[in-house]
């Protein structure tokens, strides 16, 4: 007695092709490989798109230690943070007293309210990091130096942005004096010589300093 499945198979003999798997009667499918193709392909994309992912994140999580220190710095007392940046920045070598140009001179540290400034004693003249510099010229001194230093990090670091968020992020609610210091600090770095002053790293606040003091007039 014949069994059931005895007879013509209605798709023609099923036999290995080896690498392919299995295949009726002729050649392999051509959509086999093609979805072999397509599978690699998409396995690929989804590899790439992890990594991009993972490296956005350390990018970010680095970004954003970054930007704490810079925070810690620019809100510091100014014996330790911006006007110690801008006396860095000034006077790699040492401090010089910019009327007669020597080294030996004398630094005294100044507690006014709860503000604490340095400055230095020369030939009868006292000065600080500001003095002569465009900063000064401008009336923006040790006072308001972090506010001047804030505002040039909230502009390099943000990029545009509407005038209410800068006015926010610098926490100046008066819309003259804050007007004011966007236009102030916004020319004195789109003048500056140095090319790379928008460049998101550890000297940053370097080079803001250094755009405050070497100004193209």
């Amino acid at each position: 007695m014949p069994r059931p499945h005895d007879g013509p198979r209605p798709f023609g003999r099923l036999r290995h092709t080896g690498n392919v798997g299995l295949s009726f009667g002729g050649a392999p499918p051509a959509k086999w490989a093609e979805l072999d193709r397509s599978e690699k392909f998409f396995e690929e994309e989804r590899a790439k798109l992890r990594e991009e992912r993972a490296q956005e994140e350390r990018r970010k999580l680095a970004e954003d230690r970054l930007l704490g220190d810079f925070r810690r710095q620019i809100e510091a007392p100014l014996a330790l943070g911006c006007l110690h940046v801008l006396a860095r920045v000034r006077w790699p070598n040492g401090v010089t007293c910019p009327s007669c140009g020597r080294r030996d001179v004398e630094r005294c540290t100044i507690d006014v309210g709860r503000r604490t400034f340095f400055e230095w004693h020369c030939c009868g003249t006292r000065f600080d990091a500001t003095t002569g510099t465009r900063l000064q010229a401008l009336g923006f001194q040790r006072a308001t130096l972090s506010v001047v230093f804030r505002a040039a990090f909230i502009i390099v670091w943000h990029g545009k942005m509407s005038f209410d968020r800068f006015r926010t992020l610098l926490r100046i609610y008066d819309d003259d004096k804050a007007e004011h210091i966007l236009r102030v600090v916004t020319t004195l770095l789109d003048r500056s010589p140095d090319p790379d002053l928008r460049k998101k790293d550890a000297n940053l606040l370097d080079r803001i300093a250094f755009a405050f003091l070497h100004n193209e007039r």
